[in-house]
Parts: C-alpha cells; sequence; structure tokens
C-alpha cells in the first residue's frame, strides 16, 4: 500500500505549483489569451460593420520610451447615423501600442492629412449598436502572432500547474507501493508519459518558433543581418521535433501495453525473482505480417541514483540479461526467472542513494522498464 500523506505534507507540495498556477495564468490570460480574444473577435464583428463618412476631431501618435520603443495612433470621429451624432475614439480591432511596423504612422498621418483638409475619412459602424464604430476594421496578423504564445503556452503551463495540484491532494499515486505475487504492473510512469512529454516539448518549442520566424519574415522594413536568418531554422528543428513524437507515438502503438506479473519474489533469504510479462494486444500483430520473429531482450538491473545538489550521477551495479531470444509473432506472454545476488556493492560515497531494481524490456523498437520490489540493500 502507498503511504497517506499528511495535510501539512500536501500543502507544503501543493505552495510552489500554486505559484505557477497563478502567476502563468494570470499573465497568460492578460497578456495574451484576452487581448487576442478582443482582437480576433473585433475583426470578426467588424465584418458586419457598414461604411458611413465621418469628421476627424483630432488625432494623435502617442510613443513611449523605455526598452523598447512603441506606438499606438489615438483618434476620436464624429459622425451621423439615423438622424443621431456619435463620436468613435476606436481607431482599431487594438488598442494596444506595439513597434512591429509603421502602421501606427502610418494610419496617424492620413488622420491627420484629413483632418488638416477638412476632409471626411470611412469608418465602419455597427448598425445594431451605432455607439460602436472604427477606422480600420482589417486584421493585423503581427500583434497576434505576438500575442498567440502568451495566449497558449502560459496559460497550458498554469493548466498542468492547477492539475498537479489536483494530484497531490487526489490523485492515486503508487508510488511506493510493494506488489504481491499475481498482480500486474504497468511500466514506469516515465516510459508511459514519454511520447506525451515528446509531444508537449514539440508543442511548446513550435508555439514559440513559428510565430518568431512568421514576424522576423513580415518585418517592415526586412532586416537583412544573418540572425534575421538564423531564426528561420528554428521552425524546421521544431518539425524534426514533431517527427520524433511520430515516431515514439509510433513506436508506443506497436508495442501495445505489456504488464509485468511477478510470479516469485525474493524473500526469506530466497533470491529468485520470476515473473511473467504478458503482450497487449499479441507479439507484433501491429507490425507487418510478413515480420514472423522478433527479437526480444530482457535486463534486471540494480541502479544507484546519488544527488550531490545540482549533480546527478546514475550508475548500474548490478545487472543481468534473463532473455536474449526472437519470439515468434502472435505470442501473448513470456516467462523468466533470474536468480539475484544475496548482497549488493557498498555505497562509494558517504552519502545516501537512491536506489531501485528495475526489469528493461526491448522489443519491437521500443524500451520500457518495470520497477521491481526486491529491497536487498
Amino acid at each position: 500500500m502507498g503511504k497517506i500523506e499528511s495535510i501539512p505534507k500536501k500543502l507544503g507540495r501543493t505552495l510552489i505549483p500554486l505559484m505557477f498556477a497563478v502567476g502563468f495564468s494570470g499573465f497568460g490570460m492578460a497578456s495574451g489569451a484576452l487581448p487576442l480574444f478582443g482582437l480576433v473577435s473585433q475583426w470578426y464583428q467588424a465584418r458586419s460593420y457598414v461604411p458611413l463618412p465621418a469628421f476627424v476631431q483630432s488625432t494623435a501618435l502617442k510613443i513611449t520610451t523605455g526598452e523598447t520603443r512603441n506606438e499606438s495612433v489615438k483618434a476620436s470621429f464624429a459622425y451621423r447615423y439615423e438622424n443621431r451624432d456619435y463620436v468613435s475614439y476606436k481607431v482599431s480591432s487594438s488598442s494596444l501600442s506595439d513597434n512591429f511596423d509603421p502602421y501606427h504612422r502610418i494610419v496617424h498621418a492620413r488622420l491627420l492629412q484629413a483632418k488638416e483638409s477638412g476632409q471626411n475619412v470611412t469608418i465602419w459602424v455597427d448598425p445594431a449598436h451605432p455607439a460602436n464604430a472604427l477606422y480600420d476594421r482589417t486584421f493585423r496578423w503581427k500583434p497576434a502572432l505576438f500575442m498567440l504564445p502568451f495566449a497558449v503556452l502560459f496559460p497550458a503551463v498554469g493548466l498542468g500547474a492547477w492539475w498537479g495540484i489536483w494530484f497531490v491532494w487526489w490523485g492515486k499515486c503508487d508510488a511506493g507501493r510493494e506488489y504481491g505475487p499475481g498482480e500486474l504492473r504497468a511500466p514506469s510512469l516515465a516510459d508511459r508519459c514519454g511520447p506525451l512529454a515528446i509531444t508537449l516539448l514539440a508543442f511548446f518549442y513550435n508555439m514559440l518558433s513559428w510565430p518568431m520566424a512568421m514576424l522576423s519574415v513580415l518585418q517592415t522594413p526586412p532586416n537583412g543581418s544573418l540572425t534575421n536568418y538564423l531564426v528561420l531554422l528554428f521552425p524546421f528543428m521544431g518539425l524534426g521535433l514533431v517527427y520524433w513524437a511520430a515516431v515514439t507515438w509510433r513506436a508506443s502503438w506497436r508495442l501495445g501495453k505489456p504488464m509485468l506479473e511477478l510470479l516469485q519474489v525474493p524473500a526469506d533469504r530466497q533470491y529468485t525473482l520470476a515473473g511473467r510479462i504478458h503482450f497487449s494486444p499479441a507479439l507484433g500483430i501491429r507490425l507487418d505480417p510478413a515480420l514472423q520473429m522478433h527479437p526480444v531482450r530482457i535486463v534486471v538491473k540494480l541502479q544507484q541514483t546519488i544527488s550531490n545538489g545540482d549533480e546527478v550521477t546514475t550508475s548500474t551495479l548490478w545487472e543481468k540479461c534473463v532473455l536474449d531470444a526472437a519470439l515468434a509473432r502472435g505470442v501473448i506472454g513470456i516467462n523468466f526467472h533470474v536468480k539475484l545476488p544475496s548482497s549488493v556493492p557498498s555505497p562509494s560515497t558517504s552519502q545516501s542513494p537512491q536506489r531501485e531494481w528495475l526489469l528493461e524490456l526491448q522489443a519491437l523498437g521500443s524500451k520500457i522498464s518495470f520497477e521491481l520490489p526486491c529491497g536487498l540493500d
């Protein structure tokens, strides 16, 4: 049975995930998701707006300086709709300042020229709510690309942190559980989550690299520096991660969900370990039927992990191959047994090492491991 953690210990394990959950979720929503939603929503709604002539009452180019120079154009428009006068202060679907291109300067110059010459400009008015109107209803891709990583990645990290909090309080954890003979156990958590972890890595990397590369390509005026072109290499590396994730999922699908059944575990000075690997589906069923034989290798090992600050060292103290053969397609299970050592080497340092017994299965191009309850230290 696994240990039942006390409430103070759970609270301690919850503190850091809670900081990530609140911080990343809040920043992602405020800096990415909500502004991006507003930009897309305003653009989508403006497609049904009707054009009307309007007088430019005022216009100004607001410039903010700091680490970067940002610009935003401000203006007010007076117009008449169905015998009523209105004033709108909305220039475009985004009210944020930026420096992606000379968009704000160009719009400001146009509005300033119209104001000084006394000419009307065309604005777009919502027929259902005439007080809602804007001057430029085109969709600006550069701000959207810039906000996309913030809108997706930060809330995703926050969601993962919220899941971690849920798991601490209500999740089922089998760590430390001793399985008895006849019980089935799944591969290690790292192996089960391996394809998903690579997929998430590919997703996060591509979500960062593609918008960055597209902003570099769309830069106005074009920047001919070498750095500008080197940025274009990152999306191709992202495609490589996508390929790696696809290959990993395919290998996992081909192997299926093998389970380990322990038939005999070391006890009372009996150091024999025996068990059975169950294949689900049968071995090689998801491969080409012409392949009738498949190599399978099973290794039992004792690993030691020593943590020294930021440095983690893993070494193998004992290892033995218990099966290395080609098995016929359609095998649903294989038995194994191995004589374990009655003693293992003492730790090479004064630090308390973490030791674990593992059974490693290699088949159909995949390598997975099962944790064994063989505490012989």
